[in-house]
């Protein structure tokens, strides 16, 4: 179980923030909640306000925090959305005691300033084992949408283009049919390397257009961490 507190969203509850702000940036962090979740085979859900919920199996955390060594989430967040938020993990015999100890990480997490605490099914918490030494990998692993960003952010370059696209302007770029571009895209969507915008609505019969914005800046860091 994974508790996530967004203290910007907490705190501006008690000053005179734009409702609308709140509104846009809770759901904006709840859709990538709901997409890491969905790749973890979990299920992602609103507490309150500020205050989300993550349900997920003991594997699929140790996967998402690479072994409970660093917090999931958290620097997506901050590249994404600019925000920093709160996360606390816990194990359990029962969802009830996994949601207790999740809710007690959380509180020791905001209490020494940590941005992540596990704890496990007895509420001790969880020491991660050491990591083993890795290979150095002379660039990033390249995944199947990463190379799908890297043409199309060409593309763009070169026509100096909007970084907002649809299937159609995307299969033009990439030479393939719509419906193939549609599929790539939400692959895209799915890695974290595309936000599907709201449909564009027009007086035309017949489905509006889905549009993307590309997050090209990942491409960049990719090649800031490869020097």
């Amino acid at each position: 179980m994974v508790i996530v507190d967004v203290p910007t969203l907490r705190d501006s509850s008690r000053r005179s923030t734009p409702r609308y702000w709140r509104e846009e940036l809770r759901l904006s962090l709840y859709r990538l909640l709901t997409q890491e979740a969905h790749r973890m085979n979990a299920t992602a859900h609103q507490i309150d306000d500020h205050t989300f919920m993550i349900t997920a199996t003991r594997g699929s955390l140790v996967a998402a925090t690479e072994g409970f060594r660093k917090p999931p989430f958290v620097e997506r967040a901050k590249a994404e959305l600019g925000i920093t938020i709160e996360v606390g993990i816990g194990m359990g015999r029962t969802t009830q005691d996994a949601e207790t100890h999740a809710r007690a990480a959380l509180t020791r997490s905001q209490a020494t300033t940590r941005q992540s605490f596990a704890v496990d099914r007895e509420g001790r918490s969880l020491v991660p084992a050491q990591r083993a030494p890795q290979r150095q990998q002379s660039e990033p692993l390249r995944t199947k949408g990463r190379e799908t960003l890297a043409r199309l952010a060409e593309k763009i370059a070169e026509e100096n283009a909007p970084l907002v696209v649809d299937a159609e302007t995307a299969g033009r770029m990439l030479g393939v049919t719509p419906r193939t571009a549609r599929r790539l895209l939400r692959t895209l969507v799915e890695e974290g390397l595309a936000w599907p915008l709201p449909p564009n609505r027009t007086l035309q019969p017949g489905r509006p257009r889905q549009l993307y914005r590309l997050i090209v800046e990942k491409l960049d860091r990719d090649r800031a961490d490869n020097r």
